[in-house]
Order: C-alpha cells, then structure tokens, then sequence
C-alpha cells in the first residue's frame, strides 16, 4: 500500500511538472504591449546607438506622423499612420510611401518606456528608444 502511494504522488508530481512545461497556454508571451500612438509627445526624438533617429512630428489633420533619418544620410523619410495602397492598417504602426518600404511599429515596455522598431528593406530592423523632448 506505501508503494502504491509513493506511485501515485510520482505520477501526480510529473503531471505537474510537465503540465509547467507543456500547459494549455500557446499564446505569444513578451516583456512589451503595444500603446496607441496618442502616447507620442510631438518633438520626442527617439535614437540608436548607430546614429539613426525618429522624431515625432505633425502630420496633416492634426496627427502625428514619424521622421526617420538614417545613419549617414540626410534626406529623411516621413512615415504616417495611412498605408500605401493595398495595405491593410495595423495599430501602432506608421508606413512610409512608396518608393521606401519602411514601416515603423511602436510600443511600450514593461518600464513604461516607449520604443519604435524600424522594419527597413531586405529583413534589417534597427530599435529606437526616447532621448529627448522638446514637448508640446
């Protein structure tokens, strides 16, 4: 009979074991949320260690648009809230216009910290966090 209980308890303490390991939970975790681009201050510039830099600024109908220039370039690239045409909407997320393929997604860690990642052409992502605001 003690056998048979110290069975049962190893069988029980396994179940719980693998159940922490396999559980019925397959959603995505992650230390970040997403945030509503209402959360963006207008004259916030956001950098990299690379040099390359994001600022909020206004975009047309009172919104905010982004203002990316990249590392060893000084033309920048304005990305908005509106997708190019034939491209679905997704929140928090800004599109630049043809001919760039660039979008930039913005989110909030865990710390209360916003960061934007910058998807550019041919798979390269560079992440962005807040160094400075003028305000408004």
């Amino acid at each position: 009979m003690n056998t048979e209980a110290l069975f049962l308890f190893l069988i029980l303490l396994l179940g719980l074991v693998l159940c922490s390991f396999l559980g019925g939970n397959c959603e995505k975790e992650s230390f970040t949320s997403t945030t509503t681009s209402t959360n963006l201050v207008t004259g916030t510039t956001y950098t990299d260690t690379s040099g390359n830099s994001i600022t909020v600024i206004s975009g047309n109908n009172g919104g905010q648009n982004l203002q990316l220039v990249q590392a060893g370039q000084s033309t920048p690239i304005v990305l908005s809230s509106t997708p190019p045409s034939g491209i679905t909407a997704v929140a928090n997320t800004y599109y630049a216009q043809p001919p760039h393929n660039v979008t930039a997604v913005v989110s909030t860690g865990s710390n209360g910290q916003i960061s934007i990642q910058v998807n550019l052409p041919q798979g390269k992502t560079i992440y962005l966090t807040q160094t400075s605001s003028t305000g408004s």
